[in-house]
């Protein structure tokens, strides 16, 4: 059985970094923040897990409670954040090579 997860994709991670930038007014994001985004653009259900934010009773809270769930299940989150990040940055580099974005 053949299994494909985008998280694994560096064609993949370069499409979520342009999408990223594309929606940026001035194309400035440092990559700690672009690595956030971009994990958090893989599994958006994961937002429902962060304590504290949004407040409850905010449109950005029900926003977040609208978010699917049912194909996104991790055990560790924070470790496929990390393994994630070298895929990233392979990305990045691939993006700077190309004088597409400048990060």
């Amino acid at each position: 059985m053949l299994l494909y997860h985008p998280s694994l994709d560096l064609n993949h991670a370069t499409y979520r970094i342009i999408s990223i930038l594309e929606h940026l007014d001035d194309n400035e994001l440092s990559k700690k923040m672009l690595h956030l985004i971009g994990f958090y653009y893989l599994f958006p259900s994961l937002l429902k897990e962060i304590e504290k934010w949004p407040r409850k009773g905010t449109k950005s809270r029900k926003i977040v409670n609208s978010i699917s769930s049912e194909y996104e299940t991790m055990n560790n989150p924070i470790r496929v954040f990390f393994e994630i990040r070298e895929l990233q940055e392979q990305a990045i580099f691939f993006l700077k090579e190309k004088t597409v974005y400048v990060l």
